[in-house]
């Protein structure tokens, strides 16, 4: 049977408890914001000329490359004019629901770790490990749109197969200077200033005399490596962090202080305008995404 693939959509929220998976082709397509999600991502790139801008960080894209994104990490793809179509696996993984799969012994979400030595958002495969994971992503694709019974089951086994190699190879992963990432010294220490330092007030002047370069040359190598400006990055940054917080289930008025926005009014206007919806409106729907159906009955 061959594989399926899916009609390209730009949403960024999963409708799924547990997991998405995606086959997407494409002649054409427009470069995707910079943005991040609530969820882990797992990126197989098949073939097109891409590059990949994860927190600041560039990775100009090979056949076989492997991406893992955690829910905190600001990510574009950039797409290049190829005469080969842009094709890519993307598989969505719930954090709560991957863990549930973990056991004490064998924690399936520890390639997403940022704090862990030794990690990269890229993983170059090669050999028997590049068919091992695409065969498992092929075959998630097939019972995930087949229809055939016991596809759940199968889709279960399936990714726990998949992140038990993803784990290994991250595990096993050594520095390839042929597919190194591409990073800006001074961009990397603002990005994790902003990170340290996004609660606080921050300006593009600020952090131009805290690093001692010029505003403009700041905002012309931000804007080169991360693909916005330092203030859209600022916003974003907090808007996430605010939105992980609030899934945490802390009241919304502590989450605009703790983030850094001057005023609930301000909080209440950029939440509303990233995601359509304000901050008590958004835990309401999470509560209600994570009841249970008995819970549900009742309410």
């Amino acid at each position: 049977m061959p594989e399926q693939i899916q009609p390209y959509e730009c949403r960024q929220t999963m409708q799924s408890r547990t997991f998405e998976i995606f086959h997407y082709q494409a002649s054409r397509l427009d470069d995707v914001s910079l943005h991040h999600h609530d969820f882990f991502e797992l990126y197989y790139f098949l073939r097109g000329d891409v590059e990949y801008a994860i927190e600041g960080v560039q990775y100009r894209l090979k056949k076989g490359d492997l991406l893992l994104i955690s829910p905190r990490e600001l990510h574009q793809a950039r797409i290049l004019p190829s005469t080969d179509p842009y094709e890519r696996y993307v598989l969505w993984l719930d954090p709560l629901w991957l863990r549930s799969l973990s056991t004490p012994d064998t924690d399936l979400t520890a390639c997403f770790d940022r704090a862990r030595p030794g990690h990269t958002n890229r993983i170059s495969t090669a050999g028997s490990r590049l068919s091992t994971a695409r065969d498992i992503l092929a075959s998630l694709v097939q019972e995930s749109y087949g229809g055939e019974f016991g596809s759940d089951l199968a889709s279960v086994s399936l990714i726990l197969q998949l992140m038990v190699e993803v784990n290994r190879m991250a595990r096993a992963v050594s520095p390839d200077p042929e597919r190194g990432p591409i990073s800006s010294p001074l961009v990397s220490q603002v990005l994790s200033c902003i990170g340290m330092h996004y609660g606080e007030p921050l300006t593009l002047d600020g952090l131009a005399a805290r690093f001692h370069v010029s505003r403009s040359h700041l905002s012309r190598e931000f804007q080169r490596m991360v693909g916005t400006s330092v203030y859209r990055y600022i916003l974003l940054r907090r808007l996430n962090e605010a939105r992980l917080l609030l899934r945490e289930g802390v009241p919304a008025t502590e989450v605009s202080t703790r983030c850094g926005f001057q005023d609930y009014g301000n909080f209440f206007r950029a939440f509303r305008g990233r995601y359509g919806m304000g901050p008590r409106q958004y835990t309401g729907l999470v509560r209600k995404s994570r009841a249970t159906p008995q819970q549900m009955n009742r309410s």
